[in-house]
């Protein structure tokens, strides 16, 4: 299979900033809004209505429901998929249990004057196994989040549960109080968010009779992707910088460019490879790419589409994926980003654990070096969303934190020395994490490009490669050559199966 391949390999080391491509703002939005639909004041709590109150304790194995959220919960929402359904027995009764409470509950408000035949109680259990199954699965992740589904009659075209349905099944479990509701809101006309729905304590303590718990839901509950390819539209895009409260706009380029024309026709090799090869245990695969401020910063692969996309999966579930009906490997660069900064200074990789740090669980340590990168200066204070995640361990200081790393990697104390640029120091800083996101991506993007001339289909995560498990060494071949050229660092590999 014949491939192309970049004529100059980008040497990203120190590039000067000044040598941009002619770019002007088109003024398009960097993504579209979630939806439109129930658009309110974003303190607005969930629906009153009747309730089917469940009493007893809330189950341990889920987390506590609020009755509203906080703005980091509301961000952190999850699309809730349309194609689940209950597949155990377990399940089935546990759906079947909540069908007869809507049931009652239509004919105690007078929605419907009988009972409903069996056509349409089947639609009725379909959406029900939908609707929950998505709630559980986002709610019983580690991180529970709350679900958002826009509710325009087009966001259903092709979906096995209609808009109509699903929308009248999701009003009668607010009615009963199964599901909390937090209203959408609008900042601005092109920037707007659905309603976020979560399960109430009531419908944790159903699930839990019928002994339906996180750990369990790959067996109660299964998600089908879509079997349909996703359409990319816009192979290739150029951002601007991000801008706070504001969006990114869409920089214009010339697509008959030679850079441009080398990069569409990698990402239309890939796409095409994928179209020819068997990919189950997910949407199948399509890609595009984004670059930022000129074609050597960003630049990683994004996998198209919203629901079943294997880049949103936890690891457990990516490596459920088959290709080719074989069972996959992760092949990810290890400390990566710590990895190739030290590179890019030319300094040997770090030896043993890149997060060892004495003194400091590891975790810790890590938070505080990747929010240094990506911060391009040391870190003094935690950010909230790292104190959350730290969770008994937040009473360590990020100063001391900080103190034990830099005895170790001393060049972290300014991470941004390595951007040769006459920008400001705050430029600089801001472009350090986007000049490593691509080199990464250059190792990624040429790592593809080798398996796909052996015929090996590659799935990109942002630091690794997803690979059928026969190709599993010539995925580490691939990275560690591609780690030789772009990043000039032996990089250290680590290697997770099913």
């Amino acid at each position: 299979m014949s491939v192309p391949v970049l004529n100059n390999p980008t040497n990203l080391i120190c590039m000067p900033c000044s040598v941009l491509p002619s770019i002007r703002a088109q003024g398009a939005a960097f993504d579209a809004p979630e939806g439109r639909n129930h658009v309110g004041s974003f303190e607005q709590p969930f629906v009153e209505g009747p309730q089917a109150v469940v009493d007893g304790p809330v189950p341990g194995h889920f987390r506590q429901p609020p009755d509203s959220l906080s703005k980091d919960q509301f961000k952190s929402a999850k699309i809730l998929p349309l194609h689940a359904g209950s597949t155990s027995p377990e399940a089935k009764a546990f759906v079947d249990q909540i069908a007869q409470l809507v049931i009652e509950q239509e004919l105690s408000a007078g929605i419907r004057q009988r009972r409903r035949r069996q056509k349409g109680l089947e639609k009725l259990e379909k959406a029900l196994g939908t609707i929950i199954g998505g709630l559980l699965w986002n709610w019983g992740a580690t991180q529970p989040r709350p679900s958002f589904r826009s509710l325009k009659t087009n966001a259903f075209t092709g979906e096995p549960v209609g808009a109509d349905v699903f929308k009248g099944t999701l009003h009668a479990l607010l009615e009963l109080r199964l599901v909390h509701k937090h209203e959408g809101r609008r900042t601005r006309h092109s920037d707007s968010f659905s309603a976020r729905y979560w399960p109430t304590e009531s419908l944790l303590r159903l699930a839990d009779g019928h002994s339906i718990t996180p750990p369990t839901l790959r067996r109660h509950f299964k998600l089908n992707p879509p079997k349909k390819a996703p359409r990319v539209l816009q192979p290739l895009r150029l951002m601007g910088p991000k801008v706070p409260n504001r969006k990114r706009v869409t920089l214009f380029f010339d697509p008959a460019s030679p850079e441009a024309v080398q990069l569409i026709q990698q990402i239309e090799v890939m796409n095409h490879l994928a179209g020819e090869t068997d990919v189950q245990g997910c949407l199948p695969p399509r890609w595009k790419r984004t670059f930022t401020l000129d074609w050597h910063h960003h630049g990683r692969w994004y996998a198209a589409g919203g629901e079943g996309n294997y880049q949103q999966f936890s690891q457990a579930d990516r490596l459920q994926i088959q290709i080719n009906e074989e069972s996959v490997v992760e092949v990810d660069i290890s400390a990566s980003h710590l990895t190739l900064l030290h590179g890019m200074m030319g300094l040997p990789a770090p030896e043993g654990d890149a997060y060892l740090i004495e003194s400091f669980p590891r975790d810790v340590a890590k938070a505080w070096i990747n929010a240094t990168i990506g911060k391009g200066s040391p870190v003094k204070r935690w950010a909230k969303r790292a104190r959350e995640q730290f969770g008994p361990n937040t009473s360590w200081s990020a100063k001391k934190v900080g103190a034990a790393v830099l005895a170790r990697y001393p060049f972290l104390a300014a991470p941004d020395n390595v951007i040769c640029s006459n920008d400001s120091l705050q430029e600089r800083r801001k472009l350090l994490p986007l000049r490593l996101m691509a080199i990464e991506a250059s190792i990624m993007t040429q790592a593809m490009l080798d398996l796909a001339a052996q015929g090996v289909l590659a799935l990109p995560m942002h630091d690794g490669l997803i690979v059928p498990a026969s190709a599993k060494q010539a995925a580490q071949a691939a990275i560690l050559a591609a780690g030789q050229r772009f990043a000039h660092s032996k990089l250290k590999l680590k290697v997770d199966a099913p």
